[in-house]
């Protein structure tokens, strides 16, 4: 016994110093190559070794062999080794477990990544009837060793998808004879109870099966839809059921439990998410297209119920988000987060009421889709009163985890409200009862949850759903509302201290997402008031509390929602927040401008375009109240401006002074030429920091402005400014392209110049002035960027086809679009700045009004400035001009 351990952990230790041996020493192709790579001869004995390992009777060392079998197979098939692919197919046919369960594990990489297009058609008729027999012997092959063949089969139908174009009469037979066979034998499987293979409390593998059949269907959908069609409602009726099935087990292992899910026999994780998640997939997947006749009332029903109870935060979700409680706020919005459950629950229930967008891409009748909409926002209405009445009942019968399941529906109608919402409008227009009762919601169900501090995301979900919905709510219930936010608020905690317990420190990070949340509430209740103000005393209410949050929080997402809080009050009503006072002789305004002393003091740049959004609306709406505290609060910026390195913070900063330049020109550029910041006059600072940066500057009204305040500069002609050196443009080394980046030096005057020329053409400006007889020579331009084989159709448009380029036109947004496009704005630009005259304005006249006064007048002595200018710039000009 002793023997035969030590030989195994030979060979395991053999195993891993030969994966080490082949990425260093087998080939040139391993990046970790060093060189001195064996003989051919030398190579084809360990390979022979190797294969014969995928037989050993220790599955460890089955796998090892398996893995470095595929690493050889990467470099040597098919010149050097061309016997592989039918050595493993003869293995995977020889019956033993062993064997099979070695070289399905080579198959698994060797399919995915080393088969060309012309040898896939031929392996998939010899692999696959093989891989099926294995499939359909549990008795001899473990679950985890059929649902690699299923694994492989899915990739085999991705290969085929590939070369479908190439080898259509070849792929059609091979799909229609190759398919049916599997699809069959899924439904098979897939009839089978799941509660059997999550009754072994020693493994779950059973379920990777489950896993690798719904992912290959949800592949064959995107792939061959037709084919999969006649079996659409079989499959669905199955992941309904399979999800229903899991959910006590879900609950079990994954809500509120001290019990661990069972593991795997191999080292491969299985648990219900890795099975859950590709069903909740494929059913969207499905719902996306034409789901038919299977979506009656009851299994709509059925379906919403289901995902309703599995987007209950997990304990998992529960310790990440209360350590860390911008995480919590970030899953319901941001993309980026990791795809979870709830993730994709929140997906499929916007399926199937957002087929409204897409009648313009569907064949399907629009009275369908209306239908079909409002037949799922009455199903979230059927399952949240369930879930409403459920919850009280097992709040009063003492039930410690009563709240998951409110929390869950609130989040998941939540996700959907804007669709909520267009939906209850569209039905009162047309005088139809509404399809789900979100009034009765906020009015008896959401003001009891404001206050349980014990339940701190409930009670956040709380302030979400009202804030998510706030023009549905009731006008008497807003005070009740307020209310509740500023208790919330006035008990913010000033932060976490640093040697506080860490039970303190997930308390506070939950508290810090419900004080962010109540914001958030407070702030869409300012943004829903009318056009004539936000009511008398609303802003006297808040004052109080806000200023004394945002005075003590630290946290990141309390300040930004605060400061957003703030902005809108400006915006809606600015007289309530100049006339409040606190009684002690501090007005709103003082406040505001602490608030905004302390973010510039912070060394995060994570506010960004909120505070520049702050002062913007501040310095438009406060007017001259303003004027006796410029000074201070435009020394403050340029401080941070001189340290400040992301590109939104910094437009942030330079924007507010472009807007004072536009409308108070000569008063601001004398505060900047007397103000210094460690030895640098703010003039410089301002000037440096803008023509670096402008080319970023994002937003429709926030470009403008900043085109605006450069022709303000490049008018005045004040000494100071003549005489500026900032950067130019970049100097080409084509004699070393790893040499640092550097810059021509020049004068203000002729920077300002070439970004407001460049602003013309790249901002999309030739298209209109060549309708006008203007650029329609910019193209003659000679340059050395390879466009002289570009058709006729990609020299129009930059390189691209016209798809392409409308695509990224679509994507580049409004830096991409022509100035004198007004109808489209930037989403970031709130009512306010659409509706301001300098969003309305013709920019084209303007700016080209601005370069005939400047070649007549000769301002900052522009003839002197043309002459630097690059032939290409000069030749803009000229068109510009009418030269």
């Amino acid at each position: 016994m002793q023997v035969r351990v030590l030989i195994l952990v030979i060979k395991h230790s053999a195993s891993i110093l030969l994966r080490k041996y082949i990425t260093e020493r087998w080939s040139p192709y391993f990046k970790a190559f060093k060189g001195s790579a064996p003989s051919v001869e030398i190579k084809a004995q360990i390979r022979q070794n190797v294969f014969h390992g995928l037989s050993e009777k220790d599955r460890k060392i089955r796998s090892l062999c398996a893995h470095t079998l595929s690493s050889m197979a990467n470099s040597d098939w098919p010149d050097e080794y061309p016997e592989l692919l039918s050595n493993l197919i003869h293995l995977i046919s020889s019956g033993s477990h062993e064997s099979v369960h070695g070289a399905m594990q080579v198959f698994t990489e060797f399919i995915k990544s080393d088969l060309t297009e012309d040898q896939i058609l031929p392996v998939l008729r010899q692999l696959l009837p093989v891989l099926l027999t294995i499939l359909g012997s549990p008795d001899a092959h473990s679950p985890l060793t059929r649902a690699r063949t299923i694994s492989v089969f899915g990739q085999c139908v991705t290969a085929l998808f590939m070369v479908k174009d190439q080898y259509p009469e070849a792929t059609k037979e091979a799909v229609s004879s190759i398919l049916p066979v599997w699809l069959e034998a899924f439904k098979v499987l897939l009839e089978m109870d799941p509660k059997v293979d999550i009754s072994n409390t020693n493994n779950w593998d059973g379920l990777e099966v489950r896993i690798q059949v719904f992912k290959a269907l949800d592949t064959i959908y995107a792939s061959f839809r037709p084919v999969l069609s006649p079996y659409l409602p079989a499959f669905l009726n199955a992941s309904l059921a399979h999800l229903q099935a899991l959910l006590p087990a879900f609950t079990q292992y994954y809500l509120s439990s001290s019990e661990a899910a069972p593991a795997s026999s191999e080292d491969e994780t299985v648990d219900l998410h890795q099975l859950i998640v590709p069903i909740i997939d494929f059913t969207s997947a499905v719902a996306r297209g034409r789901i038919g006749d299977w979506l009656t009332t009851d299994n709509l029903n059925a379906l919403v119920a289901v995902i309703f109870e599995l987007v209950q935060m997990t304990d998992e979700d529960e310790e990440v988000w209360a350590n860390n409680a911008n995480a919590f706020v970030a899953q319901q919005d941001d993309e980026t987060q990791s795809y979870s459950i709830r993730v994709a629950g929140f997906d499929l229930l916007g399926v199937n009421h957002s087929f409204q967008g897409q009648a313009h891409q569907l064949t399907y009748p629009q009275a369908l889709l209306d239908h079909t909409r409002v037949k799922t926002v009455k199903s979230f209405q059927v399952v949240l009163h369930q879930v409403v009445q459920n919850a009280q009942h097992q709040r009063e019968a003492g039930q410690e985890d009563w709240w998951r399941p409110l929390e869950a529906a609130l989040a998941a109608v939540g996700s959907q409200s804007e669709d909520v919402t267009e939906c209850l409008e569209e039905e009162n227009e047309l005088g139809q009862p509404r399809p789900i009762d979100i009034e009765y919601l906020l009015t008896n169900v959401v003001p009891s949850v404001l206050n349980l501090s014990q339940y701190p995301f409930l009670q956040g979900r709380g302030f979400v759903f009202a804030s998510q919905f706030s023009n549905i709510l009731p006008s008497h219930f807003s005070g009740q509302y307020l209310d509740a936010a500023l208790q919330v608020i006035e008990a913010a905690e000033p932060g976490v201290p640093v040697k506080i317990s860490a039970v303190k420190a997930v308390h506070n990070e939950k508290e810090s997402w419900v004080v962010s949340s109540a914001i958030d509430l407070v702030t869409s209740l300012a943004q829903g008031s009318p056009e004539s103000g936000l009511g008398e005393g609303f802003f006297a209410l808040i004052a109080p509390s806000l200023f004394k949050c945002l005075g003590e929080a630290e946290d990141r997402d309390v300040l930004q929602n605060g400061i957003a809080c703030l902005t809108v009050i400006i915006r809606k009503d600015t007289n309530q927040l100049l006339s409040w006072n606190d009684g002690n002789g501090r007005n709103g305004l003082e406040y505001t401008l602490t608030v905004i002393a302390k973010v510039l003091q912070n060394d995060s740049e994570s506010g960004g375009l909120v505070i520049g959004d702050l002062i913007i609306h501040l310095l438009r709406r406060a007017g001259d109240s303003v004027i006796p505290v410029l000074p201070q609060l435009l020394q403050a910026m340029l401080g941070r401006m001189a340290l400040a390195k992301t590109a939104t913070f910094l437009q942030s900063l330079v924007i507010p002074f472009a807007f004072l330049i536009n409308n108070q020109r000569d008063v601001v550029l004398t505060l900047l030429e007397g103000t210094y910041i460690n030895d640098r006059s703010g003039l410089d600072i301002l000037v440096q920091t803008w023509c670096e940066n402008a080319e970023t500057f994002q937003g429709f009204w926030p470009t403008r402005m900043s085109t605006l305040g450069l022709l303000q500069l490049f008018v005045s002609e004040r000494p100071s400014l003549q005489h500026l050196i900032v950067k130019g443009d970049i100097i080409v080394n084509s004699a070393n392209k790893d040499a640092p980046t550097e810059f021509t030096s020049i004068t203000f005057p002729l920077k300002a110049l070439k970004l407001l020329l460049h602003d013309v053409r790249s901002g999309g400006e030739s298209a209109t002035l060549s309708a006008q007889g203007g650029a329609s020579n910019f193209d003659d331009v000679d340059s050395d960027d390879g466009d002289e084989d570009w058709t006729e159709e990609e020299k129009l448009n930059q390189g691209f086809k016209d798809d392409e380029f409308a695509f990224l036109s679509d994507m580049i947004g409004p830096r991409g679009m022509a100035f004198d496009n007004d109808d489209i704005l930037d989403q970031s630009d709130d009512e306010d700045l659409k509706n301001d005259p300098i969003s309305e304005m013709d920019m084209q006249a303007h700016l080209i009004s601005f370069f005939k006064e400047c070649a007549a007048r000769n301002l900052s002595n522009f003839s002197t400035l043309v002459g630097q200018l690059t032939v290409e710039e000069t030749l803009v000009l000229r068109e510009v001009v009418g030269v």
